[in-house]
């Protein structure tokens, strides 16, 4: 599965916004769906 994200922080009044792009992947195991794992890129 693949999506987008956007995060958006603040620290001392001071709000940062990141973006980018991440892949999971799902694997049947035992009759339920587990995620052994995950990636993320930042976009600028």
């Amino acid at each position: 599965m693949w999506s987008d994200y956007l995060v958006e922080t603040e620290l001392q009044g001071r709000r940062s916004v990141f973006t980018g792009r991440a892949s999971e992947i799902f694997v049947r195991q035992n009759s339920q769906w587990i995620n052994p794992g995950w990636h993320t890129d930042s976009t600028k």
